[in-house]
This record gives C-alpha cells, sequence and structure tokens, in this order.
C-alpha cells in the first residue's frame, strides 16, 4: 500500500471522511463484544465524530481503533481486478458481483474452513460489501446482516478451538434486480450437528441458544416458566458454569434482534408510506385531472365566445365586402340591361324608320314613274 499519508490511518486505510460508514471496536475488548455500525458525521485532524447505530455520538480519539471495514475501504477494491491490490476477501465478494453484471450469470462463493479459521466472519464481510457495492442501500440489506447472530444463537457453540464454531453448513441466496441492487434473500441451513443436542464432548457445550435463554430470564420468569440453572440439565451441564460469556452473548444477540426489529418496524413504516404516498400521489393526480377539467371547460367557453365573437367580426367584414361587390355587380348588370334595352329599342326605331322611308321612297318612285310615263305619252301625241 506504500506509506501512509496524513490521511491515511495507521492501518494504512484512507481515513474516513463526512458520510462514511465505519465499524468501531468495542472499548471493552471481551470476548463476545462485537463491533457496532456508525456514520462519520465530521472529521477534525485525526478525531471523528460518529453517530453508532444506537444514536449515541462521540469523539472517537486516534488511539481508539476504528476497523477498517468503512465505504472508503470497499471503494478501492470496487471494479478491481484480482492481483492488483494485497489480498482481500473484498476482491473476492467485487469479482464474484462484476462478473454477475456482466455476464448475467449467477455467481457462487463457498467459504470453507477448519473450524476456527474464519469463515462465518468471511461470510460476514461478503455480505457487508456486497451490501454496500451494489450502490443503493435498503432496508433487505440490513436484514440480511442483522438476521445473522439470530441464526448463530441457534446452530453455534462453543468447541475446544473455537468458542462462536458453526456447527451447521449455511447457504445464502442473494437476489439481486435487474440494476445490481439487492432485492432479497433466502438463507437455508443443512448438515446441523443435531447429536450435539444430547450429547457434547469434553470443553464442549451445546448450543447457544439454551445458554442465552436461560441467562436471559430473571428469577420470577424461571420460576413462572418452571426453569432453572444449566448445571441442573444434563444436556447443558457441559461447562455450564460459567454463564458470564452467555450474558454478553445475550446482551449481543439483544441488541441485534432490537436492531433487526427496528429495521424490521421500518421497512413496514416504508412500505406504509409508499403505499400512503401512492394513493395521496393517485388522490392529487385525480384532484389536479379535476381542476383541470374544470379549468379546460372554463377556457373552453370563454375560448367558443371568442371565437363566436371573432366569426361575427370576420362575417360582418365579408357581408359588407360582398355587398360592395353585389351593388356594384347590380349597377354593372343594370346598365348592361339598359344598354341591351336601349339597343333593342334603337334598332327597332332604325327598322322602323327604314320601313317608313322606304314606303315614302317607293311612293315618290311611283308618282315620279306616272309623271314620267305621262310626260312620255304627252311628247308622243305631241309629235303625232
Amino acid at each position: 500500500m506504500g506509506t501512509p499519508n496524513k490521511d491515511e490511518n495507521e492501518s494504512g486505510w484512507p481515513a474516513p471522511v463526512q458520510g462514511d460508514y465505519i465499524w468501531i471496536e468495542p472499548v471493552s475488548g471481551r470476548e463476545f463484544d462485537v463491533a457496532i455500525g456508525a456514520r462519520v458525521l465530521a472529521a477534525e485532524g485525526r478525531r471523528i465524530c460518529v453517530r453508532d447505530d444506537d444514536g449515541h455520538e462521540q469523539w472517537l480519539p486516534p488511539e481508539r481503533r476504528i476497523k477498517a471495514m468503512h465505504s472508503t475501504s470497499i471503494k478501492l477494491y470496487k471494479e478491481r481486478k484480482i492481483g492488483e491490490l494485497p489480498p482481500h476477501i473484498f476482491a473476492i465478494g467485487d469479482n464474484a458481483y462484476a462478473h454477475m453484471r456482466r455476464y448475467g450469470q449467477d455467481q457462487c462463493i463457498v467459504i470453507s474452513g477448519e473450524s476456527g479459521a474464519g469463515k462465518t466472519e468471511s461470510t460476514k464481510l461478503i455480505l457487508q460489501y456486497l451490501a454496500a457495492i451494489s450502490g443503493k442501500h435498503s432496508w433487505i440489506e440490513q436484514q440480511i446482516l442483522e438476521a445473522n447472530p439470530i441464526l448463530e444463537a441457534f446452530g453455534n457453540a462453543k468447541t475446544v478451538r473455537n468458542d462462536n464454531s458453526s456447527r451447521f453448513g449455511k447457504y445464502i441466496d442473494i437476489h439481486f434486480n435487474s440494476s445490481g441492487v439487492i432485492e432479497g434473500a433466502k438463507i437455508e441451513q443443512y448438515l446441523l450437528e443435531k447429536s450435539r443436542i444430547v450429547s457434547q464432548g469434553q470443553d464442549e457445550r451445546n448450543y447457544h441458544v439454551f445458554y442465552c435463554l436461560l441467562a436471559g430470564l430473571s428469577k420470577e420468569e424461571k420460576k413462572k416458566l418452571e426453569l432453572g440453572e444449566p448445571k441442573e440439565y444434563r444436556y447443558l451441564s457441559g461447562d455450564a458454569h460459567d454463564l458470564f460469556l452467555e450474558q454478553e452473548r445475550d446482551r449481543v444477540l439483544t441488541r441485534k434482534i432490537l436492531i433487526l426489529q427496528r429495521s424490521i418496524r421500518g421497512w413496514v413504516y416504508r412500505r406504509r408510506f409508499l403505499k400512503m404516498r401512492a394513493a395521496a400521489i393517485l388522490i392529487q393526480r385525480h384532484w389536479r385531472g379535476k381542476l383541470q377539467r374544470l379549468r379546460y371547460n372554463k377556457m373552453r367557453v370563454g375560448y367558443a365566445r371568442l371565437q363566436a365573437l371573432i366569426r361575427a367580426r370576420v362575417l360582418a367584414h365579408r357581408f359588407r365586402h360582398l355587398r360592395g361587390h353585389i351593388v356594384s355587380l347590380q349597377a354593372a348588370a343594370r346598365g348592361y340591361l339598359v344598354r341591351r334595352s336601349y339597343g333593342h329599342k334603337m334598332w327597332a326605331i332604325v327598322k322602323i324608320q327604314s320601313h317608313v322611308r322606304r314606303l315614302i321612297a317607293m311612293r315618290r318612285y311611283r308618282r315620279r314613274r306616272q309623271d314620267a310615263r305621262a310626260h312620255t305619252e304627252a311628247l308622243r301625241l305631241r309629235k303625232i
């Protein structure tokens, strides 16, 4: 990783900044104390102010060790090939996630090893990485992470090599949507060591849930349920005198159960909120539609009146314009008819005048012809 600069902590990881999610190591350092999640609110120098999952705000001094599993370290392995950075389980998770998104095929990560090798913690880290790398956090991711301690209480037990050994096989089927966001999960168990319920080896114990049940009940509740101490039961007699570990485990388990209940309650409230918001949006849409229809009807009436007024103005203008043309046409027609009538009358007058002149000329011609005949006859008679 190179020499850490001023923005890196002692582990070589970049220092968390405002908005990052980190895991804080417990102060006591007892066996069953677990890291608690927190969000960085502010950073001043090497100190950071965080708010943990229990809602408490605190300033972390430089000597307070912070587990290098915050979102900044997760981003280091995002979209990186195996071998580019130092070996880390985040690289395995990113490789499987990238192949699933790229090729659209289901991926499988097998976590195996001997007792105490870290299979359970590796599974938790893979789940945390997939929940963070998917880009969008949801209540489903938190439920998957917080359901592990409850499942471990029923399937984990103390062995010679490991105080929290998983005595069963676990298959976690995580479902992603087309955007690569976790939308569901299914946890299946197999090969549970059922013989441990009735028989345990030397310095080993039964499953945690039995001790947690007895350690978490008060004396009145035990008396009411007719329960006693673990040493009174043969199945729980192995190392049953030390209930301190179970009390600590019960405290951690109770906190995880409360966180899971809070997550489920938040998920239910969110679903209810989404339904109410969808109903409100639907009501608002219908109400806006009604208002728009009313506004449209008013506008349509106004537009109809305006169009009627415009049409009236246009028709009046057209009427005046056409009336002028019609008057001009009528005047031209009247002039044509008058000229035609005058022409017909003048033609009749000319015809009558020509006929009268013809008659007068014919009368004159007859008279003159008679006069000429009479004169010729007179001359002839005179010559005789």
